[in-house]
């Protein structure tokens, strides 16, 4: 790999994101990247419209194992309408919309500590049937500091969250008549 594809792979702070972390792997993560996250309402969004802190569990992004789930859109990865399927698949009574909480990689391994030391790293976690499979997780020797300071880099990575918001029964009728 070129020096200048390991720059477009990774800032250089998190080595696991210069290394596949799945035999599934179509490919390393690029910051030129959009990751989504899918969620759900009402149980992860604010009456205001603003994300609820539960959207991204404090225990996902601290385990470097498990992560905080994403997918990868773009024409060799995913697309939005794989992903509202697999949502709408999930759906549980009492759900009413599915939320898709979009972020550039580049802005959330931007987010970096006073020191410069980059807070979140974005792996390739490609699963067997889910390619487009990503993972967010806390940099392990960043200096983030307390579980308060954590909660706040917590809240930075929700607020670069672009939302948008789709009626279940909306994506159920677009499947129906696809």
């Amino acid at each position: 790999m070129s020096e200048n594809e390991n720059h477009e792979q990774s800032t250089g702070d998190c080595d696991c994101e210069l290394v596949s972390q799945s035999d599934e792997s179509p490919g390393l993560v690029k910051s030129s990247e959009t990751v989504v996250r899918t969620l759900f309402s009402p149980e992860h969004i604010e009456q205001s419209g603003a994300l609820k802190t539960n959207s991204v569990r404090m225990e996902d992004l601290q385990d470097a194992e498990r992560g905080c789930s994403v997918d990868r859109l773009d024409e060799q990865h995913g697309s939005l309408g794989d992903i509202v399927k697999r949502a709408k698949d999930k759906t549980k009574p009492g759900r009413k919309l599915i939320l898709l909480a979009q972020a550039s990689v580049e802005s959330i391994r931007q987010l970096a500590t006073e020191h410069g030391v980059q807070v979140f790293c974005v792996t390739d976690t490609a699963l067997e049937h889910r390619l487009c499979h990503a993972d967010i997780f806390l940099h392990q020797t960043s200096d983030q500091g307390s579980r308060a300071e954590l909660q706040v880099w917590r809240r930075k990575l929700i607020d670069i969250m672009v939302v948008s918001q789709i009626e279940i029964e909306d994506a159920i009728v677009n499947e129906a008549g696809a």
